[in-house]
């Protein structure tokens, strides 16, 4: 993985390409969902895409390019956990918090860019090993809280997850899933559904305040980039994994089967088998595919790209040619590490963790 900074200039690069050639592709992903999964709160999932985008789109703006036309190629990936009004809220803080950095920050008007488009996911960290059917409760609560949120594009996750690789069954569960809350429950069919309840608007209002001061106290470090820098990131998820799981080891975070409402009986089902011949075939095809692609073109493609990544200028055009020729992913990727080096995670250690 190369250094942040570095991260930030190529996919500016990338977007100033979309700009100009691929208007209608969704080239920059705002990743909430991982960050959520690895440790991050949820309002901390709400800010750090945000903070992420801003530093983007201040690159991008910095190189001349449009935020009215370049902010239409943003989408944000974000998790649906248990809590079932949280995520909806959470779901219109996002929106809200978009539109108005985009106003206020960079003067958008372009309507297309500030309308933030959606994907998420049914969260598999809250999948459990322990009673794994009761996982199919959970992905049909966090998918009708996507529904109800008024996402773009919706994954349910598979129950077994857990445990293993999903089997046919599993995923089929999880599809069925999806298209029973989208057809039979007349949920997709209003807007914001839940607008007008008391409860709803004063968390939507608190969980909006809340995000602001994490997206100030960001700013005030330096950025995204900065937070990466300094560990602060890795720090504040590291320690909501262990409170978090401090108050499941105590019971004040109730998982049912696991710390409360067991059964004594262990449920099977069928596991993922890994085909060790569909594995050799793949391992084959690619030894076959590099020993009959063109090593010269390859040559050719990597120098040039190599030359136009020392020389600062648009890298975008030789990563594609390079890709025509069947250059691997790590060949393009280890000149990236040649010039900026390959980037160092901050150590956390468990002494710091309140």
């Amino acid at each position: 993985m190369i250094p942040p900074r570095a991260s930030v200039r190529i996919s500016v690069d990338f977007l100033k390409f979309c700009v100009e050639e691929c208007p209608n592709l969704n080239c920059i992903m705002l990743d909430g969902y991982d960050l959520r999964e690895a440790g991050a709160s949820l309002i901390q999932e709400i800010v750090w895409p945000m903070v992420n985008a801003i530093e983007i789109a201040d690159y991008a703006v910095s190189k001349g390019l449009d935020p009215d036309k370049f902010f239409t190629h943003f989408q944000i990936f974000l998790s649906v956990y248990n809590n079932f009004f949280e995520d909806i809220a959470k779901f219109r803080v996002v929106r809200k918090m978009w539109a108005t950095i985009l106003r206020d920050r960079y003067k958008v008007e372009n309507s297309t860019a500030l309308k933030l488009k959606f994907g998420t996911k049914t969260a598999g960290s809250t999948l459990t090993m322990e009673e794994p059917l009761n996982n199919i409760a959970r992905v049909a609560i966090q998918t009708l809280a996507a529904a109800l949120g008024g996402v773009q594009s919706q994954c349910a996750t598979s129950y077994d997850e857990a445990i293993c690789l999903p089997t046919e069954e599993s995923v089929k569960v999880g599809i069925k899933t999806n298209r029973i809350v989208q057809f039979e429950t007349g949920v997709t069919d209003i807007a914001d559904p839940l607008a007008g309840s008391y409860y709803f608007e004063w968390l939507t209002d608190s969980m909006t305040k809340a995000a602001w001061a994490e997206l100030d106290k960001i700013m005030s470090m330096g950025g995204y980039v900065a937070c990466i820098e300094n560990g602060y990131f890795e720090r504040e998820k590291a320690n909501n994994t262990y409170k978090f799981q401090r108050e499941v080891d105590s019971g004040e975070e109730v998982i049912v089967g696991v710390n409360r409402f067991r059964e004594e009986e262990k449920v099977v089902i069928p596991r993922f088998h890994y085909d060790e011949e569909s594995a050799r075939r793949l391992k084959e095809r690619t030894r076959r595919m590099k020993m009959e692609r063109d090593n010269e073109k390859v040559k050719q493609a990597l120098a040039k790209m190599r030359e136009a990544v020392e020389s600062g200028r648009f890298i975008t055009p030789t990563v594609i040619e390079a890709v025509k020729v069947y250059c691997t992913l790590g060949e393009i990727t280890q000149i990236l590490i040649d010039k900026y080096g390959e980037y160092k995670e901050v150590p956390i250690l468990a002494s710091k963790l309140s």
